[in-house]
């Protein structure tokens, strides 16, 4: 089994910590031990509590995108998650700067397997084990849009498998979700199903009125595609959720 947290795209083997010079260092109340995985959006490192042994996982971002987007990306994909109370979503104990300017947050370290790699290792899921996987992730998009929070990137990659006996997944990566406004939230039966009309949205005081598009085009809803972040909501999701399920 991996051990990896909020999809890091390239997952790294072990490398000698002599080689890396962030190895060691502290990020708030833990001691980065070992890299294990990095992309476009940071780098993930195995870290532990020097005093408690527990262990967890960083997520660093680049010094080289602090001020951009990306670091409001980063902040509201930490936000998101914490605003989220339930087990399928991934834990954060902790958010800040390194002495060097780094953004960083700290998570729970996950042991399993991204459903991209399951699928793409053993094939589709036979019928029964598709409906246990919908009666996994719903209630964790429920969850979800109850607070306001529409992903807007769900597909296999940022669903993490930690066990299959009974199935137990982890969404992850909200780095592009849109927080709705207070008034926008919907209960957790109205997310069930289809969206509402929500109002323009502030994404950690950057409005996103104006043409704006992201996810993955292959598993967008045709009003994410369009680019209008206004007409984005809980329905954008259950979308992405049939075609992750196709």
């Amino acid at each position: 089994m991996e051990t990896l947290s909020l999809s890091p795209e390239v997952a790294v083997g072990e490398a000698d910590p002599g080689d890396d010079p962030r190895v060691g260092q502290m990020a708030g109340n833990y001691r980065l031990r070992r890299l294990i995985g990095k992309g476009g959006m940071g780098e993930v490192y195995l870290a532990s509590h020097p005093k408690l042994g527990l262990e967890v996982a960083v997520k660093l971002l680049p010094k080289t995108s602090l001020g951009s987007r990306a670091a409001s990306r980063f902040l509201t994909e930490a936000r998101a998650a914490t605003q989220i109370d339930h087990h399928g979503i991934i834990r954060i104990f902790d958010f800040g700067q390194l002495q060097d300017g780094t953004l960083y947050y700290a998570m729970e370290a996950l042991e399993g397997q991204g459903l991209d790699k399951l699928i793409a290792s053993e094939g589709p899921w036979s019928v029964v084990e598709a409906l246990a996987f919908l009666e996994e992730v719903v209630p964790i998009l429920q969850a979800a849009h109850a607070q306001g929070v529409v992903h807007r990137d769900l597909k296999p990659s940022n669903i993490f498998v930690t066990s299959r006996e009974p199935l137990r997944l982890k969404l992850l990566d909200f780095g592009v979700a849109k927080l709705l406004a207070e008034s926008d939230a919907v209960s957790a039966p109205e997310a069930e199903g289809v969206g509402h009309g929500v109002a323009p949205v502030t994404l950690l005081g950057e409005a996103l009125t104006g043409s704006c598009v992201v996810g993955t085009p292959s598993y967008m809803a045709p009003e994410q595609a369009d680019g209008d972040s206004r007409g984005v909501g809980p329905a954008t999701d259950i979308y992405a959720l049939g075609v992750t399920l196709y």
